[in-house]
């Protein structure tokens, strides 16, 4: 797996150390005669991983604090659910073909950073989201549609689409990290009853062997 900055019209470091290694990939391929592809695809996402991008997004929101985005209202942004992934690597394996290339994942939805900035009020009116307006990042120089071509693949998951349930396990999972530690151990205790009641007897018994 790959970035798909690589195939940005503008290369930042990220993008720069990826392409290096990608070319690291089809050499050692060639020198050792393997069957190489290498898959670029966009960012993945997820609202439960800390160092994830929708994860402080959805931090700030929940937080009542201004969301912040480090690019342009109008960059394009690309990004790929894990479910998406997950069948792309299936079909790749399943239809596995000889000989090394790189494949790259399409942008199928077009969507800029301001359409991710609306879906956001739609589930949070009250949110405020600012833009780094100064950067504006560079198009995708995409010319490989082999994923769709030959493979039959294509993302069918958007990140707009998938943004409500997204916020919603994350809230769940603060809501679970709120509770007290008594409350915790209320909830152990009903849990384990008969381990509860077993384990009382006995105290009742060597306390009762104590006073005798």
């Amino acid at each position: 797996m790959s970035s798909l900055e690589t195939t940005f019209e503008e290369k930042g470091d990220k993008a720069i150390l990826a392409e290096a290694n990608e070319k690291m990939c089809e050499h050692y391929a060639s020198r050792c005669g393997l069957d190489a592809k290498i898959v670029q695809i966009p960012y993945l996402y997820s609202s439960l991983y800390k160092d994830d991008f929708l994860y402080d997004v959805f931090d700030a929101m929940y937080a009542g604090k201004t969301v912040q985005i480090p690019e342009s209202s109008s960059t394009a942004m690309h990004f790929l659910s894990l479910n998406d992934l997950s069948e792309l690597i299936i079909r790749i394996v399943d239809n596995w073909t000889t000989g090394g290339g790189i494949l790259s994942v399409g942008d199928e939805f077009h969507l800029s950073f301001m359409d991710f900035a609306e879906k956001l009020r739609e589930i949070q009116e009250t949110v405020n989201v600012t833009f780094h307006e100064n950067h504006v990042r560079g198009g995708l120089k995409l010319k490989n549609s082999a994923l769709r071509s030959e493979y039959g693949w294509f993302a069918k998951i958007s990140i707009l689409e998938d943004l409500a349930d997204q916020y919603a396990m994350f809230a769940a999972k603060k809501q679970e990290q709120k509770v007290t530690f008594f409350e915790k151990v209320k909830r152990w205790v009903a849990a384990n009853s008969i381990f509860v009641k077993n384990t009382e007897l006995i105290l009742l018994f060597l306390l009762a062997e104590l006073l005798l």
